[in-house]
C-alpha cells in the first residue's frame, strides 16, 4: 500500500474538487463518485470540515495567535493552514525551523551569559523580514521554556566561570 503525504492528499482534493462529474470504477465494478472522496478527503484532511464558518475563522484565529505568540502549531493546525492558507503555513514552517535551530544551539551553550548571547543573535532578525514577529515570538518562547529546565539551572552563569570549571575538570 501506497503512503500519501499531506500535499500529494491536498493535491487530490483540489483535483477532484475542479472534476466534480468525474467517477472510478472501484475493483468490484461499483461507481464511486468524485463527491463522494471529496467528501471523505475533506473528512480527514480538514479538522473544520464540520464546523460553522465562524467557528472556522474562530479556529484560524486561534492558530495565527499562537504562531503570535510563539507557541507550537499541532500537526492538524499545520494541515489546516496548508489546505487553507498557504502562504501562514510558509511562515509557520521557516519559524519552526528557526525554532528547531535555535533550540539545538541552546544545548551547546557552556554558560547562562553565552545563552543570553544566542538569543540576543536569534532575536536580532533584519527589520525588512516580513516574519520577524513570529520568529522572534516562537525564540522568545523558546528561550523561556529552555530557562526553567534544570540544566539550565546548573549551567555557570558566566564564560569565565564555565572556562575555570573546565579546566578545574582537567586536572
Amino acid at each position: 500500500m501506497q503512503t500519501l503525504n499531506i500535499q500529494s492528499v491536498a493535491k487530490l482534493k483540489n483535483d477532484l474538487l475542479n472534476e466534480k462529474n468525474t467517477t472510478e470504477k472501484s475493483e468490484n465494478g461499483q461507481n464511486i463518485t468524485a463527491e463522494i472522496w471529496k467528501k471523505a478527503l475533506n473528512d480527514i484532511l480538514d479538522p473544520t470540515s464540520k464546523m460553522s464558518e465562524e467557528d472556522e475563522k474562530e479556529y484560524h484565529n486561534k492558530i495565527l495567535r499562537k504562531l503570535r505568540q510563539g507557541r507550537r502549531l499541532t500537526t492538524a493546525e499545520k494541515n489546516y493552514l496548508q489546505i487553507h492558507d498557504p502562504e501562514m503555513y510558509k511562515v509557520a514552517l521557516r519559524v519552526e525551523m528557526c525554532r528547531k535551530r535555535f533550540t539545538e544551539q541552546a544545548k551547546h551553550c557552556k554558560s547562562k551569559e553565552e545563552f543570553q548571547t544566542l538569543v540576543s543573535n536569534n532575536m536580532s532578525v533584519s527589520d525588512k523580514d516580513p516574519m520577524k514577529e513570529y520568529i522572534q515570538a516562537a525564540i522568545s518562547y523558546e528561550a523561556q521554556n529552555i530557562r526553567k529546565t534544570p540544566q539550565y539551572a546548573a549551567l555557570p552563569d558566566t564564560n569565565r566561570k564555565a572556562e575555570e570549571k573546565r579546566t578545574k575538570g582537567k586536572k
